[in-house]
C-alpha cells in the first residue's frame, strides 16, 4: 500500500509503501487487509487560490498590453 502522510489521531507515518501487517502494527486498533494505494488530493480551497492567482496574472498582463 502506498501512503503519503497518513495520520490517525496523533500517529503519523511517512510517505512510503507499507504492507497491511505493518499498518496494523502502526495503528493497533484498526484492521487493514488487502492491497491498495493512497493518493494525495489537493484541497478545494488550494485549487481556488491557485485559479484566482492565475486569473489576476492574466488580467494584469492584458491590461498592460492594452496601454
Amino acid at each position: 500500500m502506498s501512503i503519503a502522510d497518513l495520520g490517525l489521531g496523533s500517529t503519523f507515518i511517512d510517505a512510503s509503501t507499507y504492507t497491511a501487517s505493518q499498518l496494523n502494527s502502526f495503528f493497533g486498533g484498526f484492521n487493514f487487509s488487502g492491497i491498495g494505494s493512497v493518493t494525495v488530493v489537493p484541497e478545494p480551497q488550494s485549487l481556488l487560490l491557485i485559479g484566482a492567482g492565475l486569473l489576476v496574472l492574466i488580467v494584469r498582463r492584458r491590461n498592460r498590453a492594452s496601454i
